[in-house]
């Protein structure tokens, strides 16, 4: 095959490409035009339909149907909120009481700042675990040891939030990590 024969084919191929894209395309734009055609219509019965039932209902007087696009403020159905009513009095103020009132438990015992000052005496110059943490608090207050344990985790996370502790080593336990904290000097 000599070069001209080679152009002839590769531009044979091209428009044979091209004309199937198209066909595809024009076929693909009238199956879109006829969904199109049958969502409008669809549009226009729903829209009567609502129409009908607002005029049963007497909810709003009739919408005019030709419209095949509304604006959402020409849109009325039973689902509208009613007008607001109007006041002829005005309410009086509610009392609000001079001092808050605080019926909420308090805890008794430790806080945690006193526990960060307890691990800080404890554990200056040596890594700890929450075990430990948990043996110290219970040590200072007896008690229930699920309690001990939610207070001492939620102090050293904190502390390490604050960056006043690090994590030194992480080992995995059971269901999680074990870590090891060390504190880090003020």
């Amino acid at each position: 095959m000599d070069d001209n024969s080679k152009r002839e084919a590769r531009d044979k191929l091209i428009m044979e490409a091209l004309i199937a894209r198209r066909l595809s395309t024009e076929k693909e734009m009238s199956t879109t035009s006829a969904e199109l055609e049958r969502l409008r219509r669809q549009e226009l019965v729903l829209t009567e339909e609502v129409r009908l039932l607002d005029e049963i209902l007497g909810a709003v007087p009739a919408m005019p149907v030709a419209r095949s696009r509304m604006e959402p403020e020409q849109v009325h159905t039973i689902l509208s909120p009613p007008p607001a009513p109007e006041f002829q009095e005005v309410a009086p103020p509610l009392a609000v009481p001079a001092e808050p009132v605080d019926d909420k438990k308090r805890r008794k015992g430790l806080r945690r700042g006193e526990l960060a000052d307890l691990l800080r005496k404890r554990f200056t110059d040596k890594e700890f675990s929450l075990d430990e943490v948990v043996e110290l608090l219970l040590e200072v207050e007896p008690g229930d040891r699920r309690k001990a344990y939610h207070a001492a985790w939620r102090t050293v996370g904190i502390l390490e939030e604050a960056k006043a502790v690090t994590v030194v080593s992480e080992t995995p336990s059971g269901k999680g990590v074990r870590k090891t904290y060390k504190l880090i000097p003020a």
